[in-house]
């Protein structure tokens, strides 16, 4: 049960209502089937909404050509692994929802995590690069969080990035920031 896409360009499958709600158009063709593993090809630069919700999936393997990842997998309760290759530069509720997904190796070219992680219940470490300059709200929930690693030159968390982190044991590279709120 394998979904392989290819293509040029972006594909948007995520509308927003007037109250500020995301749900998943009809526009992705793959919305009615069930599959464990996507694999990107290269040329595919976006894929918006792209599998919102596709609870049967566990695995994705995306390309270098991919620059932004909004909404992506949002609600994949059962995805387990990400493979992401340098490239990607920004990131927004990209992987919320994500109970399953226990790591994830954020690329050095993401400058952007927004909302990216929140309540990923089974993440337990993260390290975070140094070019990323937007967090907000980036691992909140997170209850398995145990530890951080903040690559040096990091200027910003973000406003709650840590919040309700319950189980957050260690943050290395932090230079004395107030990670409260």
């Amino acid at each position: 049960k394998e979904l392989r896409i290819w293509g040029d360009g972006a594909v948007s499958g995520i509308l927003q209502n007037d109250d500020g709600e995301f749900y998943a158009t009809s526009q992705i063709p793959w919305r009615q089937y069930e599959f464990e593993k996507v694999v990107v090809e290269e040329g595919v630069t976006g894929l918006e909404g792209g599998f919102f919700y596709c609870k049967s999936l566990k695995e994705a393997i995306l390309p270098a050509s991919m620059k932004s990842i909004t909404g992506t997998f949002y609600g994949c309760e059962n995805l387990e692994k990400v493979s992401l290759k340098e490239g990607v530069t920004s990131f927004y509720d990209a992987f919320a929802y994500c109970k399953k997904l226990t790591s994830f190796e954020i690329p050095s070219t993401v400058k952007s995590i927004n909302y990216s992680f929140y309540k990923c219940t089974s993440l337990k470490e993260i390290i975070i690069p140094s070019n990323v300059r937007s967090a907000r709200r980036a691992f909140l929930g997170c209850t398995s969080l145990e530890k951080v690693v903040i690559e040096e030159g990091l200027e910003n968390l973000g406003e709650r990035m840590f919040r309700d982190c319950t189980n957050l044991k260690e943050i290395i590279g932090m230079n004395n920031w107030d990670i409260s709120n």
